[in-house]
């Protein structure tokens, strides 16, 4: 009885683990006391492990004592990943669908709304971001987790059966990619950031770090591209997959070519996100419709919901599925925590954002001048480790933007003191011509709270958060706050 339990045990740590093993038998030897028992494994390691923590398993209960099975099955997969990692890289070959993200700006949110894309359409999804591990919508893990080891959580959970992974452009540099190929992979944009870090100096060395996303797709999956973005566009010429082009220029001349030669297409026209594949034109939603594009004025949003778009047909979706997941996703704190979050106060509004280099300053300029407001209101910082040059961009780019810049610092200064940062943005905004206000508030709750205290009727107010989840949970505080 005993070696059978314990045949019975081998097997079921490792069906507990994600191995679908079945076969089990135990018998008696010639010999007295002496038992055989022999089970299927998948791969040799994890097997041989299964029966050495089986044996004691059976153990423990027999006399007990308790188990820790939570350990061992941990072990078990993480056995079973690296049975399946290549040698040299490391990465392994996904047994689930694999979409990676990878670009500039409007990775974080493009991943998201995919990945609820991919709930709507019945998945168990995973997916990683630049503020944690989700798995089903539920936070496993926070932190910045675009990098090798997240996304290996992510393909060895076997709960998951649809993975989402943001991949930035740290954790290429650092580890490489946790896949061999994906199935999807998207390139939003790739701008001016990072650069003079780690070895890469101009935005054509990032494009080549960007483009080993699509690069690994496999010969029949979709390389998307932002067809409105030529560092990306040229991407076309480096992949072996096929590939799907996107634009907020229905007259795209790259995109128009790729349509008549029978390719796959995304492309805003008359309001709408219409989808082109050869011949088919199917029209998605209204724009104005899809609650991340705030009425239409956030066009950057709507390039991503049009990543997103052929990132879902590519993967199979039916159209009413993705109608439906994009018009029920939103840019809230619950969804999209630090992208595009409004808090609405009786007279003024306040909106948190990630927009931390020109690039994602300059899209996110559109939103804002497309919105009435009596005053403007920006709190931005910068990372100390970017180059003078795009610390003094931003500085400028924020005083063409708001009628009050209020500079605040980042926890992490990266190689520069708060002072000299401060005294680069203030150069880029003198530079800029501009008669806006300038206030220097360390902090940023308290530069919030300034900010909250002192608005205006009609204004409406933007902050650059590094602590999102704070100064999510301030303005929620401030919004049921009694008024005095």
């Amino acid at each position: 009885k005993r070696i059978g339990a314990f045949t019975r045990a081998s097997l079921e740590l490792q069906i507990a683990a994600g191995m679908p093993v079945r076969y089990g038998k135990c018998y008696p030897a010639q010999e007295e006391n002496v038992c055989f028992s022999v089970f299927e494994y998948q791969d040799e390691y994890a097997g041989e492990y299964a029966g050495e923590e089986a044996f004691y398993m059976v153990q423990d209960l027999i006399n007990g004592v308790p188990y820790d099975i939570v350990h061992t099955i941990s072990r078990l997969r993480k056995l079973q990943y690296e049975g399946l990692q290549d040698p040299i890289t490391g990465a392994t070959e996904p047994e689930k669908p694999v979409i990676a993200v990878t670009g500039t700006n409007g990775k974080t949110t493009t991943t998201r709304l995919i990945a609820h894309l991919a709930r709507t359409a019945g998945y168990e999804v995973g997916n990683t971001s630049s503020d944690g591990i989700y798995i089903n919508g539920q936070l496993i893990e926070e932190g910045d987790t675009t990098g090798f080891l997240s996304a290996e959580t992510i393909l060895l959970d076997p709960s998951v059966n649809f993975a989402v992974l943001e991949v930035a452009r740290g954790g290429i540099l650092k580890s490489g990619l946790a896949f061999l190929h994906c199935d999807i992979g998207i390139v939003t944009n790739v701008a001016a950031d990072h650069l003079g870090l780690k070895d890469i100096h101009s935005i054509e060395e990032m494009a080549e770090v960007k483009s080993v996303v699509v690069q690994a797709v496999r010969e029949n999956g979709y390389s998307i591209l932002n067809a409105d973005d030529e560092l990306v566009l040229q991407m076309r010429h480096l992949v072996n997959s096929k590939i799907a082009l996107y634009s907020l220029d229905p007259e795209n001349p790259a995109v128009l070519d790729h349509i008549a030669g029978g390719g796959v297409a995304a492309v805003l026209q008359h309001g709408c996100l219409v989808l082109y594949h050869g011949h088919e034109t199917v029209v998605v939603a209204k724009a104005d419709a899809i609650p991340l594009s705030m009425g239409g004025r956030a066009r950057f949003n709507i390039a991503n919901a049009l990543a997103a778009t052929l990132a879902a047909y590519a993967a199979g979706f039916d159209i009413e599925t993705v109608r439906k997941g994009l018009c029920s996703f939103a840019p809230s704190a619950e969804q999209t925590p630090g992208r595009m979050n409004i808090f609405r106060f009786p007279d003024f509004e306040i909106m948190i954002d990630y927009a931390h280099n020109t690039h994602g300053l300059k899209a996110l300029g559109g939103f804002l001048e497309a919105t009435e407001a009596t005053r403007k209101v920006g709190i931005i910082a910068v990372m100390g480790d970017r180059r003078e040059e795009d610390i003094t961009s931003l500085g400028a780019t924020a005083a063409q933007l708001f009628d009050l810049v209020i500079i605040r610092e980042n926890e992490d200064f990266r190689d520069r003191h708060f002072s000299e940062i401060r005294a680069l943005l203030e150069q880029g905004i003198q530079a800029s011509g501009s008669s806006c206000e300038v206030l220097v508030i360390p902090n940023e709750m308290a530069a919030i709270a300034y900010a909250v205290e002192t608005a205006v009727p009609g204004s409406f107010i933007t902050v650059i958060s590094e602590n999102i989840p704070e100064a999510i949970a301030l303005l929620q505080r401030l919004q049921t706050a009694p008024v005095i």
